[in-house]
C-alpha cells in the first residue's frame, strides 16, 4: 500500500491488512494475463523493429492486446469496488474526491482551455 494513500485516508491496520489481502488475491488471478500482455508487447516491438510495418500483423496484435486488457480492466474495477466497501463513509468521500481529481472531473483538462 502506498504510504501516501494510507495516510490520506487514515486507514486502520485492519483495513490495510484487508486491502492487502484483496490485492494479493487479485494479483494471483491477473498474473497470467499480465504475462500474456508482456508477450504481446514484445511481439509488437519485434514486428516494428527497424522501421518495419505490417498492418495485418499490427492489427492482429492490437486485437489480441484488447482481448487481454478487457478482463484486466474488469478485474481492476472489481478490486476497487471490494476495497471501497472496506472504507468508512468519510474515507469513501475522500477517495471519491481524489479519484475525480485525478480523472480530471473536478477541473477542466488542458484541452478544454
Amino acid at each position: 500500500m502506498p504510504t501516501g494513500i494510507v495516510e490520506y485516508l487514515d486507514l486502520t491496520p485492519v483495513q490495510i491488512a484487508a486491502i492487502q489481502a484483496q490485492i494479493a488475491e487479485q494479483r494471483g488471478q491477473a498474473q497470467s494475463l499480465m504475462k500474456q500482455l508482456t508477450n504481446n508487447r514484445r511481439e509488437l516491438i519485434a514486428t516494428t523493429l527497424k522501421g518495419q510495418f505490417d498492418i495485418r500483423q499490427v492489427r492482429k496484435l492490437a486485437a489480441r492486446q484488447a482481448r487481454i486488457l478487457e478482463p484486466l480492466i474488469i478485474a481492476n474495477a472489481r478490486l476497487q469496488t471490494k476495497i471501497y466497501k472496506l472504507l468508512t463513509v468519510e474515507q469513501r468521500r475522500k477517495l471519491d474526491g481524489l479519484r475525480k481529481e485525478t480523472a480530471g472531473l473536478t477541473h477542466p483538462s488542458f484541452t478544454d482551455w
